[in-house]
C-alpha cells in the first residue's frame, strides 16, 4: 500500500479532529480568537453538528425563548444608552422616537386642557 509521506514541516500544521479523527490541515479548523487556539472539531464536522441542531424540532422554540430572555435582560441598558446617545441612533429610529415624544406631549397637553384645575372655585 502506498501512503502519502509528510515532511516535518507539513505535520506541524496537521491536527486530528475530535469528532471524525481525521488529521487535517489547521486551516480546516476554526480559530477561537478569545482562547487563542483552534477548535477541536473541524469545520465540516461542526457544520454537520449545526445542521442537525437546526433540524431538531425544539430548536426554534428554544431560540425564541433565549432571545426573549436576553432582550428582557438587556432592555434597560439599551434604553439608557439610547437616551444618552440620541445622535448615534439610526435616522429611522430617531424619527419614530421624535414622533412618539410629540404624540405623548400632545396627549399630555390635551389632558391638561380637559381636566379642570383642583383649586377652581365652585359656582
Amino acid at each position: 500500500m502506498d501512503y502519502p509521506t509528510c515532511t516535518m514541516s507539513e505535520t506541524a500544521f496537521l491536527k486530528a479532529c475530535k469528532k471524525c479523527g481525521i488529521p487535517q490541515l489547521l486551516e480546516r479548523f476554526p480559530f477561537l480568537k478569545a482562547e487563542q487556539k483552534y477548535r477541536g472539531t473541524c469545520k465540516a464536522c461542526r457544520a454537520a453538528e449545526l445542521r442537525a441542531l437546526r433540524r431538531h424540532p425544539d430548536h426554534a422554540e428554544r431560540m425564541r425563548e433565549a432571545e426573549r430572555v436576553r432582550s428582557q435582560r438587556r432592555r434597560p441598558a439599551i434604553l439608557q444608552w439610547q437616551r444618552e446617545h440620541p445622535d448615534n441612533m439610526r435616522p429611522g429610529r430617531q424619527r419614530r422616537a421624535a414622533a412618539r415624544a410629540a404624540r405623548q406631549a400632545a396627549a399630555h397637553a390635551a389632558q391638561l386642557l380637559t381636566t379642570p384645575p383642583d383649586n377652581q372655585p365652585l359656582s
